[in-house]
């Protein structure tokens, strides 16, 4: 029972302990039965992408986006305390890899927000400065779309690949552990 608690737990260190330093990343998941997973990905991508300031990130894994997203990030004022608040909604009943992919591509819209790259007013965009009118049939050839679809597929690669690299470790632990334990226990 022990090592089935301590090996995700120490999955989970190894992924804290990349976190960068200067950010503080607030998040809650809601609408998933997975949220802890969701959440542990989401925030490792958010450190992989490097977010200097301080954010808070609520992940809605809903049915209610309107055709055809699969997906959508919302900025929300800043609280009270001057903190960035934003809203990712996922759509639900996908397949987990495209679920994860299209996360990573909403979360690289957050980190274009939270860079100043990308402010969203009604139908108007500002893009780098520069203003764009927001038009449903050209939604995907944005420039700030280009970007996130170039770099979604990249950054859950390197999230997963982390991931394996750790599980691969701590299963390595798990067997010098073991050799160890049973020299032990023969040597008696």
């Amino acid at each position: 029972m022990l090592k089935k608690l301590i090996a995700p737990a120490l999955v989970y260190c190894l992924f804290l302990n990349t976190t960068n330093a200067n950010a503080q990343v607030e998040m809650q998941v809601f609408g998933s039965i997975y949220p802890q997973q969701i959440k542990q990905y989401s925030e490792e991508c958010l450190s992989l992408l490097n977010i200097q300031n301080q954010i808070r990130v609520n992940i809605f894994i809903t049915d209610h986006l309107p055709y055809p997203y699969e997906g959508r990030t919302v900025r929300h004022a800043p609280d009270s305390a001057g903190i960035d608040q934003y809203s990712v909604y996922v759509q639900s009943g996908l397949k987990s890899e495209k679920q994860f992919l299209i996360l990573a591509h909403e979360l690289i819209h957050v980190k274009q927000y939270a860079a100043g790259l990308l402010d969203v007013t009604g139908d108007d965009v500002l893009w780098h400065g520069k203003r764009y009118y927001l038009h449903p049939d050209q939604l995907y050839s944005m420039p700030w779309e280009n970007e996130a679809y170039a770099d979604d597929d990249g950054l859950a690669k390197k999230f997963f690949t982390i991931r394996k690299q750790a599980q691969k470790e701590i299963r390595e632990m798990a067997a010098i552990n073991k050799k160890t334990s049973d020299a032990r226990h023969s040597g008696r």
